[in-house]
């Protein structure tokens, strides 16, 4: 699982791809926009066919952690998708808070886990409120 600190990308020199605070790229397309397939595989350890069905909460199981988060594609072609890369931390940091609410646990990079208690799960459901989430979306 990747950790829920604050993730920073800036734009390489050159300018086609992203980099995160990790030193990961990722490439713009010529649109300038993420491609999902690496945010999915390497920021959220997912296929990009379940990454995307977090972008608009349309599948029954799925929150809607896509607002205000500018993307693009085809829900017919999940290969298709991109997220503009200011939107990218926000949308991973989503999931993996609704992530760690659901599960009741985080795992650090190191593969550490770590119960969580009801109050660190207020603080995330507050977080996920917050940023549009439906409460109804949200297990209590």
């Amino acid at each position: 699982m990747y950790s829920l600190k604050i993730m920073q990308f800036k734009l390489a020199e050159g300018g086609h791809h992203y980099t995160d605070e990790l030193g990961r790229q990722f490439d713009l397309g010529p649109d300038g926009f993420v491609g999902i397939d690496g945010i999915a595989t390497v920021l959220m350890d997912q296929q990009s066919q379940y990454a995307i069905r977090y972008l608009d909460g349309a599948i029954e199981g799925y929150p809607n952690l896509g607002r205000d988060i500018e993307f693009y594609g085809d829900f017919r072609n999940y290969d298709s998708f991109g997220i503009h890369p200011k939107d990218v931390s926000t949308f991973v940091r989503r999931y993996w808070a609704y992530q760690a609410h659901a599960t009741r646990e985080v795992i650090d990079n190191k593969g550490k886990r770590y119960i969580l208690n009801e109050a660190d799960r207020e603080v995330l459901y507050n977080y996920l409120v917050a940023e549009g989430v439906s409460e109804e979306s949200l297990i209590r």
